[in-house]
């Protein structure tokens, strides 16, 4: 008798070994899943950021001096920097798998600083001379 109660615990042991095998290896691939979402959403967020902002720096440049735009901006969390160079806007956007860089090109010379840190913010864009201005 005592032999059959051994067995049978040693046979739910290894069903457990068996169960506990399996959910490892299932929460593995839906913790690498849940890690590249967060770096996909991380990235689509930077790039409606850049498109929203050279939206309107166009706008602003065809309509010309005196022309400004207010615009509610929401910086998504991951921007590692903002670069004005000549008519680009250039984004670092920090993920786990690294560094990615993008950027866009507008229409007009672009003038100032734009925020980078993660938050709401009031942009303000505006036509100067041949050029456009970026503040916040």
């Amino acid at each position: 008798m005592k032999n059959k109660n051994s067995q049978v615990a040693v046979e739910y042991l290894i069903m457990l070994g068996i169960v506990l095998l399996v959910f490892s290896v299932m929460w593995g691939r839906v913790s690498q899943v849940a890690q590249l979402t967060r770096i996909n959403v991380r990235i689509s967020n930077a790039e409606t950021y850049l498109e929203k902002l050279k939206t309107n720096i166009d706008l602003v440049n065809f309509y010309g001096e005196p022309t400004k735009i207010e615009m509610i901006a929401y910086v998504p969390d991951g921007i590692s920097f903002v670069n004005l160079s000549n008519n680009e806007i250039i984004l670092g956007v920090e993920t786990t798998a690294g560094q990615t860089i993008m950027g866009v090109k507008t229409r007009a010379n672009l003038s100032g600083i734009l925020p980078y840190k993660r938050g709401t913010y009031r942009v303000l864009i505006k036509a100067v001379g041949d050029e456009v201005n970026l503040s916040y």
